[in-house]
């Protein structure tokens, strides 16, 4: 989890539709519950070398210095577009890792057995710098005609123009580019429709995340994916509607890479569908 130590916020209305927004926060990212609870997993068949999992009871928070500002436009009734730029300084950044064992390691329960392992784990290690910007919009064509007015159109994109960090165990100097599990581009778009009379409504989200490194030293990433959703609704009566939603409704696949090669795909490709009856008095 994460909570907000410190913070302040301004805002400027250049006109009654136009208007600017800035802040800056100090907070804290808990690490996960199940993370810092004692576990300990040893692969002595792993290859090519035997592996022991554990998880750090000692993890702290990391702490981070968050700036942002924003510019956001309302044209008209439910429409609106934001342009945003924001930047983050971290410290005791975590991050999962992993190290040769080449003697006890007391602090984590890991004996002189285990020397010539591979330990993984998350450590605080160093820090961490993001910097991007974000750009969204919804608009509603309420200029259209006839049964055209029902259109809404939205959309947003967040690319990350720098990431950067010095957190690898034994090599504290080493200024990385790259963040692991971090998409450096993302965007989702897609539309609404609804009828009319209100009684359909249809929706489609299209959402795409590029490559996420995970392992900065050998390059291994999870692939680029791009996944749709749909939703179509139905008012039978004014107390029953009827609803379908389709997750991943073209079934894209998950996959890893290394810069030579696959290294998992054809995983996550599955459509989920919900047929829902939903009642109000």
């Amino acid at each position: 989890g994460s909570g907000s130590r410190s913070s302040a916020r301004t805002s400027w209305h250049a006109t009654r539709r136009l208007q600017a927004r800035a802040s800056y926060s100090e907070a804290i990212g808990r690490p996960n519950f199940g993370s810092i609870l004692p576990a300990t997993t040893v692969n002595p068949t792993a290859t090519p070398t035997p592996t022991v999992t554990v998880n750090n009871t000692a993890l702290k928070p990391q702490r981070a210095e968050n700036l942002d500002l924003s510019v956001e436009w309302y044209p008209s009734g439910t429409s609106s577009f934001t342009a945003a730029w924001f930047k983050k300084a971290i410290k005791d950044y975590i991050v999962n890792n992993t190290v040769p064992v080449t003697a006890a390691i007391p602090e984590l329960d890991i004996g002189s057995e285990l020397a010539g392992y591979n330990l993984i784990t998350s450590f605080n290690l160093g820090r961490a710098k993001i910097e991007g910007f974000e750009l969204g919009g919804r608009y509603r064509l309420a200029f259209l005609p006839g049964w055209l007015k029902g259109f809404e159109v939205f959309g947003n994109h967040t690319r990350l123009t720098k990431t950067e960090g010095n957190f690898v165990v034994g090599s504290a100097t080493t200024v990385y580019k790259q963040l692991p599990n971090l998409a450096p581009q993302l965007w989702n778009a897609g539309f609404t429709y609804t009828t009319p009379d209100r009684k359909l409504y249809f929706k489609l989200l299209v959402n795409s995340v590029d490559d996420v490194p995970q392992n900065l030293t050998t390059g291994q990433a999870k692939d680029d994916r791009t996944v749709y959703d749909a939703e179509v609704r139905y008012t039978l009566t004014p107390c029953y509607t009827l609803s379908l939603a389709g997750r991943n409704v073209t079934e894209a696949r998950e996959g890893e890479h290394l810069p030579v090669g696959a290294v998992r795909t054809g995983t996550g490709g599955g459509t989920a569908l919900t047929l829902t009856l939903g009642a109000r008095s």
